[in-house]
């Protein structure tokens, strides 16, 4: 079954290994972090952990997320100081320690963490090369492009990935909104956006190299495609509204849909 591009109003990308790709990434993020590989894991693994999860707003979902990733990346002497602290009754002493260790891995995420992976994406990860001509096209159809972050500073890995014409791009982040992926609210919020936009229905494409992302689309009823490595590539028994495709083909069919429906949208 193949995708029919005629009918697709709007489409919604993936940031991280969509818009580029993150071939060893993990490995020079950890190079970048020698002494802080803890508090990578503590971040990833809390990420998980929190999945599906909607805290209605970024600064209830900040609370849980540091609290929770501090508590994570605590040393072996970090954790026998706080035991001992409550063994001896000094609650506020011990309670002090943890809202301290709370507000460095707060401090480190956004000013050294989230600013190292921009930089990583800068010098090693730039936009598929595609993405200079389809927004060309996007534009000329008026077809909404939108970018859908699990993290925040979406818009700085944008301009980082060479990708930065923020007038022309629709960028939502799923932790500025409170939530993460695949909270049925931040895919509803940005359908929502849509048909503000365009005053009225949209078929909506969402595309990503991600399952969450299937799984999200499928909670909001948009279509599905999944960006695979190639051809031989085993795919899944996808559902209805439901696709895959790799990169190469899915940009040059999209390209062609959107310059057949500029020729009519001049005429």
């Amino acid at each position: 079954m193949k995708l029919d591009f005629s009918t697709i109003e709007a489409v919604i990308f993936d940031l991280d290994g969509t818009i580029y790709e993150l071939n060893d990434f993990q490995t020079k993020l950890k190079l970048s972090f020698p002494f802080n590989t803890k508090k990578i894991k503590a971040e990833q693994s809390v990420r998980t952990e929190l999945e599906n999860n909607d805290f209605e707003d970024s600064q209830r979902f900040y609370s849980v997320f540091f609290e929770r990733c501090a508590q994570k990346s605590l040393s072996k002497i970090d954790r026998f100081l706080i035991k001992f602290l409550s063994k001896r009754g000094n609650i506020k002493a011990e309670q002090t320690m943890v809202k301290n260790k709370i507000d460095a891995y707060r401090i480190w995420y956004f000013t050294k963490y989230l600013p190292k992976i921009c930089e990583l994406i800068k010098d090693y990860y730039p936009k598929r090369e595609e993405f200079d001509n389809l927004l060309v096209q996007f534009t000329r159809t008026e077809t909404p492009f939108i970018v859908f972050s699990d993290y925040t500073f979406a818009e700085e890995k944008l301009e980082a990935a060479g990708l930065c014409d923020k007038e022309k791009i629709m960028v939502f982040s799923a932790e500025d909104m409170g939530c993460l992926k695949p909270s049925s609210r931040a895919y509803k919020t940005i359908e929502n956006s849509i048909l503000f936009k365009n005053h009225g229905s949209s078929n909506i494409l969402m595309v990503s190299t991600k399952d969450i992302d299937k799984e999200g689309a499928k909670k909001a009823g948009f279509t599905f495609l999944k960006i695979i490595d190639n051809e031989d590539e085993t795919k899944e028994n996808f559902d209805k509204n439901c696709y895959a495709m790799t990169w190469k083909d899915f940009a040059s069919q999209l390209d062609l849909h959107l310059r057949q429906k500029a020729i009519k949208y001049t005429h």
